[in-house]
């Protein structure tokens, strides 16, 4: 029965919208899904522990702002906010952070 599915003419709009439909459910489940073999994009434990304890406020700025930042920048600026972002998450609150140009800084 499958066999026949994947080689029908409908074959390539099931597997597009079993695709569509995978894709659509992971935009509403948190987190993200690690598959590298050092785990590098994994949040270890102890890291977690910390970032739920949390005696107090913590705030970072990040000199990672501007207009005329090189494009190799601009990703660090990205991949940066998404790990704070989940790092504020895990903190419940008591992680905050901000981006400033250096310029401001001073």
């Amino acid at each position: 029965m499958m066999r026949k599915l994947l080689e029908g003419k409908y074959g390539l709009v099931f597997f597009t919208g079993v695709a569509l439909g995978i894709y659509m459910l992971s935009t509403f489940l948190p987190g993200k899904l690690d598959l590298t073999a050092d785990r590098r994009y994994t949040i270890s434990d102890p890291v977690k522990k910390l970032l739920r304890n949390l005696p107090e406020q913590v705030k970072i700025t990040v000199l990672l702002e501007g207009e005329k930042l090189p494009a190799g920048v601009k990703k660090l600026r990205t991949s940066t906010e998404a790990t704070l972002r989940t790092y504020r998450d895990l903190s419940r609150g008591k992680l905050r952070y901000r981006f400033m140009e250096p310029e401001d800084f001073m």
